[in-house]
């Protein structure tokens, strides 16, 4: 379990009527498929534990508001993960989809010409 830098966490409540910030480390893992973030408050015998659990639906949410926080640090964190063979499939993919788009743009132009009386004779041959 790894502990997240520079992270806090604070409550409030009918028993704390101001936010109350704990001085624990906020730690991060993956289980159950999904990034748990756990921490606790407390004194002496009053405590609680929390943990937020976050899905894999969760993370495009998780993306955007990085981006607005720091679109620098975002970008940073996200880029020093990739691998060689990240790069590579997101390229790949960027192509395809290139290609794809290319051929259904390419498509409907034929498509277009074909309802043209003088275009039938020039694409006779297509």
């Amino acid at each position: 379990m790894a502990q997240v830098p520079g992270a806090t966490a604070r409550r409030g409540g009918a028993t704390s009527p101001t936010w109350y910030e704990s001085n624990k480390p906020i730690n991060m893992d993956v289980s159950y498929g999904e990034l748990r973030l756990n921490f606790f408050f407390g004194r002496r015998s009053k405590t609680s534990d929390v943990q937020v659990g976050i899905g894999t639906a969760g993370f495009p949410a998780l993306c955007q508001a990085m981006r607005q926080l720091d679109r620098k640090a975002y970008l940073a964190a996200t880029v020093e993960d990739l691998t060689a063979d990240d790069i590579t499939t997101i390229v790949e993919e960027l192509v395809q989809a290139k290609v794809r788009n290319a051929l259904v743009d390419a498509q409907a132009v034929l498509a277009n010409a074909k309802r043209l009386p003088n275009a039938r004779k020039a694409l006779a041959g297509c």
